[in-house]
């Protein structure tokens, strides 16, 4: 199997373990929910929530040998023309992991123990410190994605589907800065640039699956 091929098959289990994450995460409280309510929903199913973050934090493994794969072309062409798109996407990447890092890490302090043993104020400030972290994201997203796009439409390193479902994914990524500011829309914009994001690493890793070529 080509290495294209692996790569492409990482990038459907890395969305395999998003997605799961996603789902036993379940409903979560919203950043102008009250303490009680972040407390109950730290107490309940303590056991699967841990499980979501874990889910998170294992899908990166994967997502980085997609990564590995899906950048490829993309070097080859900064080479080729004396630019660096694949720096930019890469960049975007980076940024992106170091947001995830610091929502799980704040989540999972809080799931350790159910909220037990922490304060109120420590409570509220783990809690929207994972929600903000979730939110700049988009920040993030709107770099790599928008990186892919650039390159594409102009060295056509890929198909334009590609560039267009990228355009749409940095769109929503940089809603993210709408989180900065209005609390009401964290969640929201949260969910929005995620699952584009997601639609776009699945649609991207069948068809190098598919793919013939190993370029």
């Amino acid at each position: 199997m080509s290495f294209k091929k692996t790569a492409g098959w990482a990038g459907l289990l890395a969305v395999v373990f998003f997605v799961l994450s996603l789902v036993l995460a379940g409903s979560t409280p919203a950043p102008e929910d009250s303490l009680n309510e972040i407390g109950e929903y730290l107490a309940d199913d303590v056991g699967i929530h841990k499980l979501s973050v874990l889910f998170a934090v294992l899908a990166t493994l994967p997502f980085i040998a997609f990564l590995a794969g899906f950048l490829v072309p993309f070097f080859k062409s900064d080479r080729e023309n004396g630019e660096a798109y694949s720096i930019v996407i890469f960049g975007g990447a980076l940024l992106l992991g170091a947001a995830a890092t610091i929502a799980n890490t704040a989540l999972g302090t809080l799931l350790l123990r159910g909220g037990d043993g922490l304060d109120g104020p420590t409570v509220r400030g783990l809690w929207d410190l994972q929600q903000v972290a979730y939110g700049s994201g988009g920040i993030a997203i709107t770099a790599f994605a928008g990186g892919i796009a650039m390159a594409v439409f102009r060295r056509k390193v890929m198909e334009d589907w590609v560039g267009w479902v990228a355009t749409l994914s940095a769109a929503t990524g940089a809603l993210g800065l709408i989180t900065l500011t209005n609390e009401e829309n964290i969640a929201l914009v949260g969910y929005a640039y995620f699952i584009v994001f997601l639609l776009f690493v699945l649609a991207v890793s069948i068809d190098m699956v598919r793919s013939t070529s190993d370029a």
